[in-house]
C-alpha cells in the first residue's frame, strides 16, 4: 500500500504575536503502509512540508509585514479507521471514509525569517519537530482521496529558556490539505 500526496499547508506559530493560519505552503510526498484489518491500516508518509507564520499590518498598526518561513522534512506515522464500505458488482470494496490519528517527525532545512526579531535567532531554531496529528480522508474511488489534517508542536520551534530570555518560546500549528493517489 503505497501512494503520492501532493497539497497545501495553512500554518501559524504561537509566540510570534500574529494570529491566524496566514502562512500557505507547499505539501508534497510519498506514502506507505500496511493493512492491520479491514477497517485499520498504519501509514508513514516522507513528506516536504513548508510552514511558519505570515503578518501582515492592518492600515493603523506601525510595523512592516514579516514572515517566519520553516521548510521541513516531515515523516508522520498514523493510524487509520475506515468506514463506509462501497461494494463493487464483482465482490470488489473500498471504504469512502478514514479517520487517522498518530504522531509525525519534522526535520527543518532551511529557515528564513525577514522583519521580525527572532531574525537573530534563527540558527537558535530547533531541527527536530514533534508534533500530534489528526485528520480525516475521504476517498472517491479505490485510488484517489483528498485529506484534512491538523498537526500541532509539543516541542518548541524556539526555546527561549535556553537562548534569548526576552522573547516568546515558538509552537508550530498547521492545517493540510492534500490530494492523494493510492498505487
Amino acid at each position: 500500500m503505497g501512494g503520492v500526496i501532493v497539497g497545501l499547508n495553512a500554518a501559524q506559530i504561537d509566540g510570534d504575536n500574529a494570529a491566524g493560519y496566514r502562512k500557505a505552503g507547499l505539501l508534497v510526498g510519498l506514502r506507505g503502509g500496511a493493512h492491520l484489518s479491514e477497517k485499520t491500516s498504519i501509514t508513514i508518509d516522507m513528506l516536504y512540508s513548508q510552514r511558519g507564520s505570515r503578518r501582515v499590518p492592518r492600515i493603523d498598526e506601525a510595523f512592516e509585514t514579516y514572515t517566519i518561513s520553516t521548510p521541513y522534512i516531515e515523516v508522520p506515522l498514523l493510524f487509520h479507521y475506515k468506514d463506509w464500505r462501497v461494494e463493487y458488482e464483482d465482490g470488489s470494496f473500498f471504504y469512502k471514509v478514514s479517520a487517522e490519528a498518530g504522531l509525525a517527525v519534522s526535520y527543518l532545512l532551511n529557515p528564513k525569517v525577514e522583519n521580525i526579531v527572532y531574525e537573530t535567532e534563527v540558527d537558535n531554531f530547533n531541527k527536530i519537530d514533534v508534533a500530534w496529528a489528526a485528520g480525516v480522508s475521504y476517498y472517491f474511488n479505490e485510488k484517489v482521496g483528498i485529506s484534512a489534517r491538523y498537526l500541532r508542536s509539543i516541542t518548541p520551534l524556539y526555546n527561549h529558556n535556553k537562548h534569548m530570555k526576552t522573547l516568546n518560546s515558538l509552537f508550530g500549528y498547521h492545517f493540510n490539505f492534500s490530494v492523494f493517489y493510492v498505487l
